[in-house]
């Protein structure tokens, strides 16, 4: 009797493109949350279409994502960039070299 392989998974495959974006939502939703209780303002909501006359182009917004929105948004990047790497090789460290690896590292305290 063989046993099944489940990772790593062919970066082909379907379930390699869906499971990062489930782990997206989630990592995004549960930094979110965690910002927010916390304290941190991520997302500042104008409770109506505000619009902005430029020069040449006039743009509507609702709201608008705090600097911590956009760090919240870019660590959820990093982390599922980093899950995909675990999913199509089977290794916690994602067969980083050193240089991806220190290059990762910066990303996060940036």
């Amino acid at each position: 009797m063989s046993k099944t392989k489940i990772f790593p998974i062919s970066r082909n495959s379907k379930l390699a493109i869906i499971l990062p974006i489930i782990f997206f939502l989630i990592v995004l939703s549960l930094l979110m949350f965690l910002s927010h209780s916390v304290g941190f303002t991520v997302y500042f909501d104008y409770k109506e279409t505000i619009f902005t006359e430029n020069r040449f182009y006039t743009e509507e917004a609702d709201g608008a994502f705090s600097h911590m929105g956009v760090y919240v948004f870019f660590l959820s990047v990093l982390f599922t960039w980093r899950f995909s790497r675990f999913l199509t090789t089977g290794n916690f460290n994602g067969n980083l070299t050193f240089t991806e690896s220190t290059v990762f590292k910066y990303l996060l305290i940036w």
